[in-house]
């Protein structure tokens, strides 16, 4: 016959928790090309665990006995004040009357299984969780579903492979060269101590009755830092800027051609970054140009518009010269025709215009038809002086 086993007992120990702080450090991190990268971690608080003698062995039960015990009124007011603001209550359970209530046992028997969590009194538990915020970083979960449970920030830091990928891809993108490794080593060291500053962080809440882990995250995407840090690396003003920046670049300088004005380097690098960056639009570059034209142009300025150029005003005119000039019309700018077009503060006609240009340009005598022209007054000045007819 098989001995009698003895009857199963209740484990009397827990697993207790407690936060501490862990000490900053210097760890190392390998980059894809094999270079080693020093960063310094923060401190951060995290949880201890420790095994520890239950103090409540039959929470449900000694509960019951505590708060029968308790006196109605202010003394019984005081504690369900004490485990209200700690969180033990249901959401819909409005203590503190002083009177006891069905729900004063099910919160105190909350209260006794976290301490017992903890190894700590449900005094001492109430406490922890009412002054947990200066335990710094450590957010308490209490309630029936996660009673007692702790959880710590967290870090989410992006790894030297990964970065690099989303480094190359951004440097590309936006000035159509490839990023070297120093570059690359610059800002994986910025982007690791960013992300290290902002750890997320979750906590236990009790939302429509029901416990949920929510996180909260001001954490550094390493796409959206990448991108602010290559911006402002470039070189804006570089005439030889390639990418999206060095396309808004050239954009910027034919538009102001449209509009006849002559931005600096530094003017037109600026608007070009407003406009990588998302801060600036095309409409906006449009209104300080259409704001300068319009002081260069005061005869045409109630015409000057966004999306009327001084180049559209003038647009017969440009023609015109062209055609008279026999050149090329996308060769020819606003600012070769000024002279020719306006007079005594007004715009001429495309008549005037072009008899203003075979009266003062010299290249007008070089073209096939000023030749004609002269040929063909030649030829009728010979007839009307006898010479015969040819």
């Amino acid at each position: 016959m098989a001995p009698k086993m003895p009857d199963a007992t209740e484990d009397p120990y827990v697993i207790g928790v407690k936060g501490i702080t862990l000490p900053a450090r210097n760890v190392r991190v390998k980059t894809e090309t094999g270079r080693t990268v020093i960063a310094r971690t923060k401190s951060k608080n995290t949880i201890q665990t420790f095994q520890t003698p239950k103090i409540y062995t039959n929470p449900s039960v000694m509960a019951k006995n505590y708060i029968g015990k308790i006196p109605e009124g202010a003394s019984l007011a005081k504690v369900q004040t004490q485990l209200y603001a700690a969180g033990f209550y249901d959401a819909n359970d409005v203590p503190g009357t002083g009177i006891r209530m069905p729900s004063d046992y099910a919160a105190m028997n909350r209260a006794m299984e976290a301490a017992n969590a903890r190894g700590a009194t449900w005094e001492d538990q109430v406490a922890f969780q009412i002054n947990f915020q200066a335990l710094a970083g450590v957010t308490p979960t209490t309630g029936a579903d996660g009673a007692g449970a702790v959880t710590s920030g967290s870090l989410s830091i992006t790894g030297p492979k990964t970065a690099r990928g989303i480094f190359d891809s951004m440097y590309l993108k936006y000035t159509s060269k490839k990023s070297d490794d120093a570059e690359f080593s610059q800002f994986y060291d910025s982007l690791v101590k960013a992300q290290q500053s902002t750890p997320s962080k979750s906590e236990k809440k009790k939302i429509g009755g029901k416990w949920y882990t929510v996180a909260t995250s001001d954490s550094i995407k390493a796409d959206e830092y990448a991108e602010t840090w290559v911006f402002n690396k470039i070189n804006f003003a570089d005439e030889n800027l390639g990418g999206a920046a060095g396309k808004n670049l050239s954009a910027i300088s034919e538009l102001a051609k449209m509009y006849d004005i002559n931005l600096s380097l530094a003017e037109r690098g600026q608007l070009a970054k407003n406009l990588t960056l998302g801060t600036g639009t095309d409409n906006d570059i449009r209104k300080t140009l259409t704001a300068k034209a319009k002081i260069k142009y005061p005869m045409l300025a109630n015409d000057i518009t966004e999306t009327v150029t001084v180049r559209d005003l003038l647009a017969e005119q440009l023609s015109g010269y062209s055609r008279t000039l026999e050149l090329n019309s996308e060769d020819v700018n606003v600012s070769d025709i000024e002279k020719y077009a306006f007079k005594d503060g007004k715009l001429l006609n495309t008549s005037e215009t072009i008899r203003n240009i075979k009266d003062n340009d010299m290249r007008y005598r070089d073209t096939s038809a000023a030749k004609q022209e002269a040929s063909s007054f030649a030829t009728g000045l010979a007839r009307s002086l006898g010479f015969g007819a040819f």
